[in-house]
């Protein structure tokens, strides 16, 4: 929960009661207690009608603004499509912003869209973990994964992506918003690459994230994690971003540097809550 200092009133179809607040159009804002604009909404009605972040509004329709409430009150007298008009003070000087406000089924439809090129992660089907791994990734949900698919025995492994994650994790140790995970995923050699094994190894390399052991079923040649996950072979990297979307799946080796600034671009996006903006 955030800290009374960093609150801030989250403007979209703002309303009293309930069943108002379900039939207040977005205009997909995010304003501070003075009325200054925090954030706008990708693609919102705001965004297109040029309204910037620093923007203060003043006038709703020819009505001075001066408090949230009269905001609140005003804004729940309008309907989705019907075109408004605010005014905002920006560096001194007085801008006008015509805005269609649309509708909040439209709004959390767009808002909840997945990414492009993207997928919802599968889940990690693990017989044990070493280190305290997640019972599901829906722990993680919030936090940007990191996640390798590896073997004992792999040299890509080895040489390339197991290397890389302990690069990373060294870079990112600070930050509380990013997970790293390995899953050893076996397919071949089972017999010398037992869990045992497995575990004096994470010891010897001193792997400082959690590890786990994909499942394995009797009569199936590959293990579960890599069957839901459709890995190629080892080593295969992904990320996860904060609502759960696999935003980059990798076999091999690849150019890490565009790599990690993809990473950072994931790890600048805001986890998307529809409550907020309600």
């Amino acid at each position: 929960m955030l800290a009374p200092s960093r609150l801030v009133l989250l403007l979209s179809f703002l309303i009293g009661s309930t069943a108002a607040h379900a039939s207040s159009p977005v205009l997909g804002l995010k304003l501070s207690p003075e009325l200054v604009i925090e954030a706008l909404a990708p693609g919102s009605t705001a965004e297109q009608a040029g309204l910037k972040e620093g923007d203060r509004l003043t006038l709703l329709d020819e009505q001075v603004i001066e408090t949230a409430s009269e905001l609140e009150s005003r804004l729940a007298t309008l309907q989705a499509g019907s075109a408004v008009t605010l005014v905002v003070e920006r560096k001194g000087q007085l801008v006008d912003a015509a805005l269609v406000p649309e509708s909040r089924t439209a709004f959390e439809k767009r808002l909840l869209a997945p990414p492009p090129r993207s997928r919802v992660a599968p889940k990690l089907d693990v017989d044990r973990w070493f280190g305290d791994g997640p019972a599901s990734l829906s722990e993680l949900e919030g936090k940007v994964v990191v996640l390798e698919f590896f073997q004992l025995w792999c040299p890509g492994c080895n040489r390339f992506s197991h290397p890389l994650m302990k690069r990373w994790h060294r870079e990112l140790s600070k930050r509380d918003d990013v997970a790293f995970l390995s899953v050893h995923t076996v397919f071949e050699g089972h017999s010398a690459q037992t869990p045992d094994r497995l575990a004096d190894w994470i010891e010897q390399n001193r792997t400082s994230w959690p590890v786990g052991v994909d499942r394995q079923e009797p009569d199936q040649r590959l293990p579960e994690t890599m069957r839901t996950w459709r890995t190629r072979g080892t080593p295969e990297m992904a990320f996860i971003d904060r609502r759960g979307f696999v935003r980059f799946q990798q076999f091999g080796s690849f150019d890490s540097q565009r790599a990690r600034a993809f990473l950072d671009e994931l790890l600048k996006e805001e986890a998307v809550d529809v409550e907020g903006w309600s």
